[in-house]
């Protein structure tokens, strides 16, 4: 009987290796996830030093109003101190970190385009099988197993600098905006 042109072919599924047996490799493979997250950490702690900053113009502004100062402080306190704790957490690559970075990063789909983009983005980060494999709890082990093993990736630090430099621009007009 010949075999069926059509049908497809057969395929045999290959494991992950183990993250205990072979840390080197399984820590090469998801270096780059693992500085992609890490990069995202770095974007949270930028976000609450303009968050900070904000929050200061506005809690300035608000100065005469002493009923209200309540309602406006501990808000910004508590978005900022979140920030900082994603941001941290996203750095160490925390899993608690993580699962609050997934909801906030799906509420930033709505805020088109540059929420819907780096949303999606950090969706893709974190929800990847690499993504999966980065958080787990194997994988800070072959960490700790592999000290020595350090992405060199510019193109993750050009863009930091870019996004940097927009922050920056950004705070700058703010401050100038604040102060007119």
């Amino acid at each position: 009987m010949e075999a069926d042109p059509y049908a497809a072919p057969a395929t045999t599924e290959v494991g992950e290796p183990s993250l205990l047996k072979e840390p080197v490799a399984i820590r090469s493979a998801h270096i780059l996830h693992e500085a992609a997250v890490r990069s995202m950490g770095v974007l949270y702690l930028f976000a609450a030093g303009f968050a900070l900053i904000q929050a200061a113009v506005f809690i300035s502004r608000t100065a005469n109003y002493p009923r209200i100062m309540p309602y406006v402080v501990v808000p910004s306190v508590l978005l900022v101190a979140g920030m900082v704790w994603i941001g941290l957490g996203l750095r160490k690559l925390k899993r608690p970190a993580r699962n609050v970075a997934i909801i906030l990063s799906a509420m930033a789909l709505i805020a088109v385009p540059i929420g819907t983009v780096l949303g999606a983005w950090n969706l893709h980060l974190l929800l990847s099988r690499k993504g999966k494999v980065v958080f787990s709890p194997e994988y800070q082990e072959a960490i700790a197993a592999t000290p020595e093993l350090r992405c060199k990736s510019p193109l993750l630090w050009m863009i930091l600098i870019v996004i940097g430099v927009v922050v920056l621009g950004s705070l700058f007009s703010l401050v100038m905006r604040a102060a007119l």
